[in-house]
């Protein structure tokens, strides 16, 4: 499925702002 990589990065990304802010 392609849909696992996005939603990978999508939860990879929320993290690291998350973490920033």
């Amino acid at each position: 499925m392609r849909i696992l990589p996005v939603v990978a990065a999508v939860t990879a990304a929320f993290l690291v702002v998350a973490c920033s802010s």
